[in-house]
């Protein structure tokens, strides 16, 4: 199984090749030279853009979607091929390794999240969508109701793409058949136990054709989505780069708006929904138990677009249009907030929300004001400082 390291150097490789392409250059010798920043960097422009900061920042910020979307895409057809490999040969090992595979495609998804609601091809119906539907919903809609998809799969006749799709939410918020969570529910089931998984899914259960219908229709639909946006960021190409690399002005405070959206609303807003209620089922990825992965790289998200680094990609990012002090006390908080949930931190966030009074707890509390209220507020007054008008909602 290829790892994000690995699947990082791919994308960078794409992108390389894709601006080698736009400038009318060969794209041969790229595995020898793939370690020679030198090269990207000079393809990219780096050294001297045109409008100075506020084109950089464009830029930095187009080209990490790019290469996050590129990854997050390369790492769904890992899941695809590990989801066929469980449903032709139903075996343990077969259905842990397809868990493993989405925990390692929804980490690399998770760095793409911080740029929704910026009116990009993620979340934008006018621009990409499919049954009524803007992709996002299509993607990752949370949360689950897992009775919904039960009963779904004890129906019968043949499980179609067109199908899922206009039953999507048909039954409300909660009426999810498609995306990571989906496919989440599939590979683990219900979770009634805490400090992790409670896995009780087997590979028995997918001996019945329904299920293997349904889990290989909404992994291919994943996929074939995700290609959608990867291929609207290309910069040798794609309608959406050209388009938002073109109008550097409106495209910063779409970008703002919907990162400052997303740490006020939704990464330190809604995701800390377990935490009030105290229920383990209100976690983003509560079936198997990757919610503290979730909110990590949401952050590291947050930060790399705010930096401009992605892998060996090293620009500014919006941080080119913020006054210098403004801009490393954001870093340092984005940067604190993600290391409250780094792996080498030894809790389990359904442990935490379910059991009260305790140090992780108060710690959990203490960062969802750091992110949805400090980091938002001040991402918002720093842009404002520069001249810019992001709204938290204004997005939406």
């Amino acid at each position: 199984m290829r790892t994000f390291t690995t699947i990082q150097t791919a994308a960078r490789t794409a992108l390389l090749a894709a601006v080698l392409a736009l400038n009318g250059c060969t794209a041969l010798g790229l595995a020898e030279e793939e370690d020679d920043d030198t090269t990207l960097f000079a393809a990219l422009g780096l050294a001297a853009v045109a409008g100075g900061s506020e084109a950089t920042a464009v830029r930095d910020y187009a080209n990490v979607a790019y290469l996050q979307y590129t990854d997050a895409h390369a790492a769904a057809v890992n899941l695809q091929t590990a989801v066929n490999a469980l449903v032709a040969n139903r075996t343990a090992g077969n259905l842990t390794a397809a868990r493993s595979a989405w925990t390692t495609a929804r980490q690399i998804y998770g760095v793409t999240e911080a740029l929704r609601f910026s009116k990009g091809p993620i979340d934008n119906p006018a621009l990409f969508s499919e049954g009524g539907s803007e992709l996002e919903p299509l993607i990752n809609a949370w949360p689950l109701d897992e009775v919904t998809i039960t009963n779904y799969i004890a129906g019968a006749g043949a499980i179609t793409r067109a199908d899922l799709i206009g039953a999507n939410g048909a039954g409300g918020e909660e009426d999810v058949k498609l995306g990571w969570h989906a496919i989440e529910f599939l590979l683990w089931g219900s979770d009634a136990a805490a400090g992790g998984p409670s896995a009780s899914v087997t590979a028995a259960d997918f001996n019945t054709a329904r299920r293997q219908q349904y889990i290989v229709v909404v992994t291919d639909t994943l996929v074939d989505h995700l290609r959608i946006v990867r291929d609207a960021w290309n910069p040798a190409g794609g309608s959406y780069y050209a388009a938002f690399t073109a109008s550097p002005r409106a495209s910063l405070d779409n970008a703002l708006t919907g990162m400052a959206t997303f740490s006020g609303g939704e990464w330190g807003g809604e995701r800390f929904e377990a935490l009030d209620t105290s229920d383990q089922e209100n976690e983003h990825s509560c079936f198997s138990d990757t919610t503290k992965q979730d909110f990590f790289y949401n952050s590291q998200g947050f930060l790399n677009l705010f930096s401009g680094v992605y892998g060996s990609y090293s620009g500014r990012g919006l941080s080119a249009v913020y006054a210098g002090s403004t801009a490393d006390q954001l870093k340092s908080d984005i940067a604190a907030a993600r290391d409250v949930f780094s792996a080498n931190t030894a809790w389990f966030y359904d442990d935490v929300v379910q059991g009260g009074a305790s140090t992780e707890r108060t710690g959990l509390q203490n960062v969802r004001v750091l992110i949805g209220q400090t980091i938002a507020d001040r991402f918002v007054q720093g842009a404002r400082a520069a001249g810019y008008n992001p709204t938290i909602g204004g997005g939406q």
